[in-house]
């Protein structure tokens, strides 16, 4: 009867483990865009994420055709895609008629994760290329959510 009792509750205890593992979250692996953020500078504090507004946002025309944001009304932060198979990405920040640019380059890997998820790009950002902003600082190079911005932009 003891036996019965120890095996039961070593059944009842796997049952009760293994509900507490983890479910794969493939999506959380790798991410097809990078977070910019706006940010003004205060000497010797941290930057202060600062509110901007936009009439367009545009990424390189031969990677994409259509703006990817129109008539942006204070916004802080922007979801900034790139294309895994190109190596460059231009954006263009647009008010009206004067527009600001952000070149970056990048290196993409097609990798393979797990049985479960499959294979993804995983997407680095190597360096700033060139800019018409005060300073642009890329603070996380690896596309993954570890944090809530890749990319500084100072204006």
């Amino acid at each position: 009867m003891r036996s019965f009792s120890n095996l039961f509750l070593c059944v009842l205890g796997g049952l009760f483990l293994s509900s507490c593992i983890r479910e794969v979250d493939c999506q959380d692996s790798y991410l097809d865009h990078f977070v910019a953020g706006f940010y003004v500078s205060q000497s010797g504090e941290v930057p202060l994420l600062r509110t901007v507004s936009f009439t367009q946002i545009w990424a390189s025309p031969e990677l994409y055709e259509e703006p990817l944001y129109t008539s942006i009304d204070l916004l802080r932060t922007f979801r900034l895609p790139v294309h895994p198979e190109a190596n460059k990405i231009t954006y263009r920040f647009c008010k009206k008629d004067d527009c600001q640019e952000i070149r970056f380059s990048y290196r993409s890997d097609y990798v393979f994760l797990s049985k479960d998820c499959g294979s993804r790009w995983r997407v680095e950002l190597e360096k700033v290329l060139s800019h018409d902003f005060d300073s642009v600082k890329i603070v996380q190079h690896a596309l993954t959510r570890t944090v809530p911005v890749h990319v500084q932009i100072f204006q």
